[in-house]
């Protein structure tokens, strides 16, 4: 079915669109499951890192979902997102003032739009990625996925495919880099504060209460640039300045 890839910089991008490709094209069917782990791993010849990472853009995405201690789940045939980021080169931190300053605004309206337009199945999904986030010590390893594909949860809850259009790239990206920018900071809480963080939002929506999850969503934003090294400045219309020590 897979043939392995050429090993270049980005291995799991490279494994993510490879899966995508047979997902749009029907050849994986909505609800049939992915092979185990360590059978992807052997058949693209990467590590199983680099498939636990792939899977985790699939998700961001929207293409697949992955069940707690089962496995991953084609959710979709349809198209990827035309918008895509063409990135170049190792993902750079210095662009993070940019993309929080995009990104506050598109993901603070998409929780307002979430609370009142969700469906059941989209609190599910919700809630089952804050559960992730909770049994998570290791945030640079393992928490991040979870943590994007919490945002684009919200982005599909709003009922509207040009937020998810418009925040699957940014968000995919976003995961590239913040692993660098956190080695920097030395942040050590990191998975308690932006677990509960989320957790804030969920309920919000879960309520049906839009300015409680647009502030719970402001505010993790906020406190996730803040923690980055970005001031303020931002975010809110200001000059960028990436923090020096990224």
């Amino acid at each position: 079915m897979f043939q392995p890839v050429e090993r270049t910089h980005h291995l799991p991008q490279k494994v993510a669109d490879e899966i995508g490709k047979k997902i749009e094209t029907g050849e994986l069917q909505p609800g049939g499951k992915l092979p185990a782990e360590l059978s992807l791993a052997r058949t693209f010849g990467v590590s199983r890192s680099v498939i636990r990472e792939a899977i985790a853009k699939l998700r961001s995405e929207g293409l697949v979902e992955t069940r707690h201690g089962i496995g991953a789940f084609v959710l979709s045939t349809v198209r990827r997102s035309k918008i895509r980021l063409e990135i170049c080169g190792v993902p750079d931190p210095n662009d993070l003032p940019g993309l929080f300053q995009l990104r506050l605004p598109l993901e603070r309206q998409a929780a307002r739009l979430a609370a009142t337009e969700h469906k059941v199945n989209d609190l599910s999904i919700l809630k089952e990625h804050v559960f992730e986030m909770s049994r998570v010590s290791d945030w640079l390893a393992k928490g991040i996925g979870s943590d994007i594909a919490f945002h684009l949860a919200v982005a599909r809850a709003t009922q509207n495919r040009f937020y998810v259009d418009m925040l699957s790239p940014l968000l995919t990206y976003l995961g590239d880099i913040i692993p660098l920018a956190f080695r920097c900071t030395g942040d050590t809480n990191i998975a308690t504060t932006t677990f509960d963080e989320h957790r804030a939002v969920y309920e919000a929506i879960a309520a049906r209460d839009q300015d409680g999850a647009e502030k719970w969503m402001t505010s993790h934003i906020v406190n996730s640039a803040s923690r980055l090294g970005l001031g303020k400045d931002a975010l809110f219309g200001m000059p960028l300045r990436a923090n020096k020590n990224v």
